[in-house]
């Protein structure tokens, strides 16, 4: 066990990062770690919030999908505040991410046809990536899964079918046509489905989930198009090393990860966690899962307990 915190029940969705545990409910923000449990209030209803891998920033975005805040964990203080359109629902996406020791928020307007990049302390505009290309592409949330890499989640225009790929994170700032190119030629890891999850798996290498939803005289005989599960990608050469068939189901945009050993997978109240030899499946109810470390939050006896999967 590496954490212990004693705290009424999480009354919301809760994230785990780093020992670091975050859960949301109306306009308020629980969090527990090392240095104690407290609160931060957003001044709007909250749909969604995020930790960087190493647990030190949180990013909340709500007011109906048009505000977002970045905090610094460790002081609370609010470090960057986005708006997209005051008086258009979910008329912005923000998330936030670590490039090498610099936090990152990146920001999606419905306004602007572009990916941008901020310093999340200093407001520096970094970069940004180009989103109305030769393909048109909805950014939903960017993700780490692991080392230098990061996960672009999204649909293009008018697609039911979301997708995500991985650009290195240094790349972002020097080239703005990153995501055009993962888009077009897949030079690492691509995966489509309308559920798709994406994380971190062992040594440096990236895990995925989808569901293309092919009808059974639909079914290509490409493999890596047929599947219908789990695959362990190498995201620098975007070649599948291992495929795992699973049914599912999984959520869009579930916490994902995976050892040598196994692929732990997060609903609204438990984590699944699913043997890579063989497929044998486990259940763990569990607030949270953190995919960079292997561990999962559970609430047992008035305490929050971090251990591992």
């Amino acid at each position: 066990m590496s954490g212990w915190y004693a705290t009424p029940r999480p009354p919301g969705p809760a994230v785990l990062r780093n020992g670091v545990v975050v859960w949301r409910h109306g306009a308020t923000l629980g969090i527990a770690d090392s240095r104690g449990v407290r609160a931060i209030d957003a001044g709007w209803t909250i749909d969604h919030h995020e930790l960087t891998a190493d647990g030190r920033w949180l990013l909340a975005r709500g007011d109906a999908g048009k505000r977002a805040i970045v905090w610094e964990v460790e002081t609370g203080r609010a470090v960057r505040t986005l708006v997209g359109d005051a008086e258009r629902r979910e008329s912005l996406r923000a998330s936030v991410a670590t490039i090498g020791d610099a936090a990152v928020v990146f920001s999606a307007s419905r306004l602007r046809t572009t990916l941008d990049l901020l310093d999340a302390v200093d407001g520096r505009a970094l970069g940004w990536l180009s989103t109305s290309g030769m393909i048109a592409f909805e950014v939903e949330r960017v993700t780490a899964v692991g080392g230098d890499w990061l996960a672009i989640h999204g649909h293009g225009d008018g697609e039911q079918y979301d997708v995500a790929v991985t650009v290195a994170g240094r790349q972002i700032i020097e080239d703005a046509e990153l995501l055009q190119t993962a888009l077009r030629e897949r030079p690492s890891v691509y995966v489509w489905g309308y559920q798709v999850a994406i994380g971190p798996a062992d040594g440096g290498r990236v895990v995925s989930f989808r569901d293309p939803k092919w009808d059974d005289d639909d079914r290509p005989d490409d493999p890596d198009e047929a599947l219908r599960g789990f695959a362990i990608w190498d995201p620098a050469t975007g070649h599948i090393l291992e495929r795992l068939p699973y049914p599912g189901p999984i959520d869009n945009l579930a916490t994902i990860g995976a050892d040598a050993e196994q692929i732990a997978v997060a609903s609204a109240t438990d984590v699944d966690v699913i043997q890579r030899m063989g497929g044998a499946p486990r259940r763990i109810a569990a607030l949270a899962l953190d995919p960079h470390r292997m561990e999962v939050a559970r609430y047992e006896g008035d305490a929050i307990l971090i251990e591992p999967v």
